[in-house]
């Protein structure tokens, strides 16, 4: 049984001391950069979080008894228990550079555009990644304007006085280790980051020859690299994001993350005028703040129920369906993610125990196998587990959502006029104005996971609560803007490719 003295406030804390000493270090190694996209920190700033905060939290775990048997991790983000409790074995760990997985048809239109070179050398030319949009509508209206498009397969990045970057970060790394006590020598969890680091370094930085780089989410190293890239060539970047709202957390991985390299953010919503307030704490770039470039969800647009939400009033004869996040085992990182699997766990069945009739209805990504959730949930004969369909393919399976931490999912649910019931069990760090709506469209209930008490009886004490919806409007809708998000991305292509 887990012990009574963990914390998520000090693991958060713990993580943002981490964030803090890289931003600091971010700012030192500016001094050695030949140009300010050429940081070493920068670039590896998620990576560099993965890694560290991911020990220090299951360190934490150690200390709580909540440490939890798991496979063995030899790839990136490389630490697992064994090595927390053992120590790190840097023999064991397997350090390579992955890379764009390319189609057959984006192959064929890589070469297509290859050989259009040769015919038109002045036709402009875009760079295109993962952005989470229709790519084929894209392309095929890209071609119509006379636009070459290029798919990336591997890349890398030479990156100048590496040494006395790399020396920069092994003092922050000394400093954590000291702060923290953690077990071995610095040196070791350095040259594994220093390993990770050189595998996507190169002789000499090649142009990318294109106009303009369009790519999905900045947490992917090689969407960072390529976006690094392109700004020190003064090629504009366009990142568009994914989730289907956009400006309801206020999370150190938005700004150094997903904020840092682009020029042009087309995210979701109607918050231009509020993006990058002064009420945030964490979303700012590490450079110059980019454009904000609000848009529609194009799914959240066909099911929009308007503001109107059905009051929850009892529970008899509801469907209830709980979307937990997906397990994230030795994965964690932070700050505000996520809690220990052996307590989320627990918690998830005392929301079963409390909703006996519950529908259980699996991350996309999860973890478990069916089996496993199948053994998890044993006890619990009458729940139902959906694990084959996305998200949005379920909603006419409930009339009662229940979440516990803001994800895509709740986004979608918050569309529709049904009830939603939000444990707030201390995941994740809103902005202001995201928990003013959520708390709006919710029957919010704060819960001390250590001690939930009992679920049924917090819900019914305000089940005649009003909800209102201003959640959608805000954050996943732009009501001036009929445009679907592919079209909103080719104007701004249009507009910013490089004459």
């Amino acid at each position: 049984m887990y012990r009574k003295n963990y914390s998520i406030d000090k693991d958060n804390q713990d993580c943002l001391f981490i964030y803090e000493q890289l931003i600091n270090a971010f700012k030192e190694c500016q001094l050695y950069a030949t140009n300010p996209y050429l940081n070493i920190i920068s670039i590896f700033f998620h990576d560099l979080m993965r890694i560290l905060t991911g020990y220090v939290l299951k360190r934490n775990e150690m200390k709580s008894s909540l440490l939890i048997k798991s496979k063995k991790l030899v790839q990136f983000p490389y630490i697992d228990y064994n090595d927390v409790i053992s120590g790190i074995k840097l023999t064991e760990k397997e350090i390579y550079q992955p890379y764009f997985g390319l189609s057959y048809k984006q192959k064929l239109i890589n070469k297509y555009f290859n050989f259009l070179n040769y015919i038109f050398k002045k036709k402009k030319s875009v760079l295109i990644t993962d952005p989470a949009i229709d790519i084929k509508y894209l392309l095929i209206h890209l071609i119509k304007k006379g636009i070459k498009v290029k798919f990336p397969s591997k890349v890398g990045i030479k990156i100048p006085n590496i040494k006395e970057q790399l020396s920069i970060l092994y003092t922050s790394i000394k400093i954590i280790y000291e702060l923290f006590k953690l077990p071995g020598q610095a040196k070791i969890i350095y040259l594994l980051i220093e390993k990770h680091i050189r595998s996507f370094c190169i002789k000499e930085n090649r142009n990318l020859n294109v106009d303009l780089v369009v790519t999905g989410t900045m947490l992917n190293i090689l969407n960072r690299i390529i976006a690094a890239k392109a700004r020190v060539e003064g090629i504009k970047v366009i990142s568009v994001t994914h989730g289907e709202c956009v400006g309801v957390l206020d999370e150190p991985v938005i700004g150094y993350g997903e904020h840092t390299f682009p020029n042009i953010i087309i995210g979701y919503g109607d918050i231009e005028k509020t993006m990058f307030s002064k009420d945030e704490q964490y979303t700012k770039s590490l450079y110059d703040n980019p454009k904000y470039i609000s848009a529609n969800s194009n799914f959240i647009k066909t099911i929009y129920a308007g503001r109107s939400v059905e009051r929850l009033r009892n529970l008899d004869n509801k469907k209830i369906m709980y979307v937990p996040t997906k397990c994230v085992w030795y994965e964690r990182y932070g700050p505000f993610r996520d809690v220990p699997e052996q307590l989320y766990n627990s918690w998830q069945k005392t929301i079963i125990r409390n909703f006996p009739n519950i529908i259980l209805k699996l991350h996309p990504k999860k973890e478990y196998s069916d089996s496993e959730y199948n053994s998890f949930v044993s006890d619990f004969n009458t729940v139902k587990i959906i694990s084959d369909r996305q998200f949005q393919e379920c909603l006419n399976d409930a009339d009662v959502f229940i979440f516990d931490y803001m994800s895509t999912a709740f986004a979608i649910a918050a569309a529709t006029s049904k009830p939603i019931i939000y444990f707030n069990i201390g995941l994740r760090n809103f902005t202001p104005l995201g928990l003013e709506k959520i708390k709006k469209r919710c029957l919010w209930i704060d819960i001390d996971i250590l001690n939930p008490g009992d679920l049924r009886d917090k819900v019914m004490s305000i089940k005649d609560k009003e909800c209102i919806n201003e959640f959608t409007d805000v954050f996943s809708l732009r009501e001036d803007n009929n445009l679907r998000r592919e079209d909103v991305l080719l104007n701004i292509i249009v507009e910013n490719i490089r004459s």
